[in-house]
């Protein structure tokens, strides 16, 4: 009797025992991804670009991936929350994530941290949000809506856009900056054509419409460095040549064009008159050379019929701003070719670039 007592008492301590153990081990493995903010802001203002570093310890030898998602953020965007773990050494890897905070009142994201392995998740760990001071600033007419650390004009071009309008054309490079904000109130119409990103890196294309008398394009943009507005002044110089291939003058509007023909049109004329008294073959081809060249460069059947909804853009690029949309079939005159892409001129006096598939000869 005394042994069966003993026994069954032996079983109990066992089964205790393999009970704790089981929540020991779910402790731990609940423990073993540990993460914290190694840098966050104190500070931060409305469409600012920040970063936001983590430091993640995985106390787990073998593991397939670390996954990271972002929840109950409201007004604030992760800009790269897709970004990978950098291994930094042992068990410990870094990440940086590049928030925006849309306005005020935005909340930051909860981090939320996991690894798994034969794509089942072992280990989990949530960092609550940051607490970052959010300061919105306050407008004015010259302010371009930008907030950066740095900001630089790399090339800028201006050329007639039409009879009572210029286009400025800004590459602009910034570092933990908004550039893609970048808007003005006083100008006729502007917009980015174009952009590249390599965070904290951006790069974009702006253009602007501008009135013909406009002397300097002004903005201001927010500098995080010097916690200042910045101002930046930029000539207008107007210049015939081409913007990215885009918006020169109409060659056969050109003055000098115009001089160079009327040159042509004597010399024709005069060789044709020598032809007349010398006989000589060669005065006449020459003269008939310039009359092909002439008609050619002043052809008046070189025009196109768009179609209905046809889109005229900027540059000769499909990401490049569409300025017009045709609302019925128009006819415009063929300047030039690029690719996939023809200038035209509009009845307008506007001139735009429009894929080759959008005309009738």
């Amino acid at each position: 009797m005394r042994k069966i007592i003993l026994l069954f008492i032996l079983v109990c301590f066992s089964l205790i025992a393999d009970e704790n153990n089981v929540n020991v081990t779910q402790d731990l493995q609940q423990n073993l991804v540990y993460a914290r903010y190694e840098q966050k802001p104190q500070r931060v203002y409305v469409n600012q670009i920040f970063q936001v570093k983590i430091k993640l310890i995985v106390a787990i030898k073998n593991f397939d991936k670390i996954i990271t998602s972002f929840s109950d953020a409201k007004s604030c965007q992760v800009l790269n929350p897709d970004n990978s773990w950098k291994w930094y050494n042992d068990n410990i890897y870094y990440n940086t994530f590049y928030y925006k905070a849309l306005s005020k009142d935005a909340i930051f994201p909860t981090v939320n941290i996991s690894v798994s392995q034969n794509d089942k998740i072992i280990s989990s760990f949530a960092i609550t949000p940051i607490k970052s001071k959010i300061i919105k600033l306050q407008n004015n007419p010259l302010f371009s809506k930008v907030v950066a650390k740095e900001l630089k004009i790399i090339k800028s071009k201006t050329t007639k856009f039409n009879d009572k309008s210029n286009i400025i054309v800004l590459e602009i490079d910034g570092s933990y900056a908004n550039l893609r904000d970048f808007n003005m109130s006083n100008v006729v119409k502007n917009g980015i054509d174009s952009y590249n990103i390599n965070l904290p890196e951006i790069k974009i294309f702006y253009f602007a419409i501008i009135p013909q008398d406009m002397k300097t394009f002004d903005f201001t943009y927010f500098n995080t460095t010097t916690n200042s507005f910045d101002k930046l002044s930029i000539p207008i110089e107007l210049n015939n040549e081409n913007i990215s291939t885009q918006l020169e003058l109409n060659p056969k509007n050109s003055k000098l064009s115009l001089y160079k023909n009327v040159i042509l049109a004597v010399v024709a004329f005069v060789f044709f008159i020598i032809f007349l008294f010398r006989k000589k073959i060669i005065y006449i081809i020459v003269t008939i050379i310039i009359i092909v060249y002439l008609f050619i460069f002043y052809n008046p059947f070189d025009n196109i019929v768009l179609n209905k909804n046809t889109k005229i853009r900027i540059l000769p690029t499909y990401n490049s701003t569409i300025f017009y949309i045709t609302d019925r079939k128009i006819v415009a005159e063929k300047l030039n070719s690029v690719k996939d892409y023809i200038k035209v001129q509009l009845p307008n006096g506007k001139i735009g670039w429009i894929k080759k598939q959008s005309y009738k000869e």
